[in-house]
């Protein structure tokens, strides 16, 4: 069985997105798609250029409908290391004759020619690359000729995701041991990422009882059904036998027959801790899966 009730509600659930993470939205392997990106600062990799440019700033602010018509524009600003602009490269939506995407790995490119008949082109990898992720790579060219540094690499100051067909993407999935007192961390969360986590299955805890997220019952008792409270156990408050978030009791919804559950989590920079709640776990068997989503807006 489990601890007394936990009273304090848990901290980061979702009240109202503030922090946008950066997203292009496909509902279509060719549909309507839209990006807002911010890179910042020194950088990496490639070739550096001999004429003192070593930081820069990259800003995507587009869109496109489904007849390909775009607004918005690419901009690459060339700074020195005092941040003094150097160069600024403009590509509107318009020009853009080069779009292409990856769901598995959450990444774009864009190219087309500016106003200066400058060929102008970003790469944005995404959170699943498995080289540099969260990241850009840009170059300008007139003609064959390098304008720019060639491969290096800005740091995207938010994760990057691609959304085809989908509205959320898998994370990471843990199992959550019944008997394991100290229960189990998550990767670190996204600070600002709006995240679902899903929880399904059900364990056992001795005395004939089976549970699952929120819900328990006593095969032992005649005619008991699943409820809030552990039958049999009442005095130790309706989180006995609960899935705990951060050592909080949560509400995981109405109960279902499924035994899967939902709800919303607003990342901060650090990890989660699922356990399940109970006074004496020795004579616990079975896990709860907890699938954790990202949901991009």
């Amino acid at each position: 069985m489990k601890k007394i009730l936990a009273s304090v509600a848990v901290l980061g659930l979702l009240a109202a997105f503030v922090a946008p993470i950066y997203a292009i939205k496909l509902q279509q392997a060719h549909g309507p798609w839209e990006a807002k990106v911010q890179g910042d600062g020194a950088l990496s990799g490639g070739s550096l250029p001999s004429y003192g440019i070593d930081h820069a700033n990259l800003g995507w602010n587009f869109k496109a409908n489904s007849d390909n018509l775009y607004n918005g524009q690419l901009n690459v600003v060339e700074k020195d290391e005092g941040g003094e602009m150097l160069n600024h490269y403009k590509l509107y939506g318009y020009q853009v004759d080069t779009k292409t995407y990856n769901c598995d790995t959450h990444e774009m490119r864009v190219e087309g020619f500016n106003d200066e008949g400058y060929r102008v082109a970003a790469h944005f990898r995404g959170y699943r690359n498995t080289s540099y992720p969260n990241s850009v790579w840009y170059w300008v060219k007139d003609g064959s000729t390098y304008l720019t540094n060639t491969g290096a690499r800005l740091t995207l100051d938010k994760p990057f995701f691609v959304l085809c067909n989908e509205e959320k993407v898998l994370m990471e999935s843990l199992d959550v041991y019944a008997n394991d007192t100290n229960g189990i961390d998550s990767s670190t969360l996204y600070d600002g990422l709006n995240y679902r986590f899903e929880v399904s299955g059900t364990a056992f805890a001795g005395d004939t009882i089976d549970f699952d997220a929120q819900y328990s019952i006593t095969n032992r008792i005649s005619g008991d059904i699943w409820t809030d409270s552990v039958s049999g156990y009442e005095s130790y408050g309706t989180g006995l036998l609960d899935l705990f978030v951060n050592g909080n009791d949560v509400q995981w919804g109405a109960y279902n027959d499924a035994h899967e559950y939902s709800m919303n989590f607003m990342g901060d920079g650090s990890s989660v801790n699922f356990m399940i709640n109970d006074t004496y776990y020795p004579n616990n068997t079975g896990f709860l899966t907890v699938d954790i989503y990202a949901v991009p807006q």
